[in-house]
């Protein structure tokens, strides 16, 4: 399956724009290399050695950085979606109560 180019930019500006909100936190528990490692393979599209070779680290390193952070960043982004998600299931219980008062 091919994936079209403007297809491929709404997941890539998707990514780049959860990538920001969660930047920090997962930066904070991996660290800043694996930030970059992210960036560079999956943001960019470059390869793992040469990304691992941008940032100075053994492909093996690189290798085991990436998972680390691209498990964290899929924790943040779940913990980020039951936010809001429990966010609108308050509102719209609130919502309920008000209509069945009227």
């Amino acid at each position: 399956m091919t994936t079209e180019p403007a297809d491929a930019q709404a997941v890539a500006d998707l990514i780049s724009d959860v990538f920001c909100e969660c930047r920090s936190i997962v930066e904070a528990d991996v660290g800043r290399l694996s930030g970059e490692l992210f960036l560079k393979v999956d943001v960019e599209g470059r390869s793992l050695r040469s990304a691992a070779d941008a940032v100075g680290l053994s492909t093996g390193d690189a290798k085991t950085a990436l998972f680390l952070f691209r498990r964290q960043i899929a924790s943040a982004l779940v913990s980020s979606v039951l936010t809001v998600s429990a966010s609108d299931e308050d509102q719209t219980r609130g919502e309920g109560r008000r209509s069945v008062g009227h």
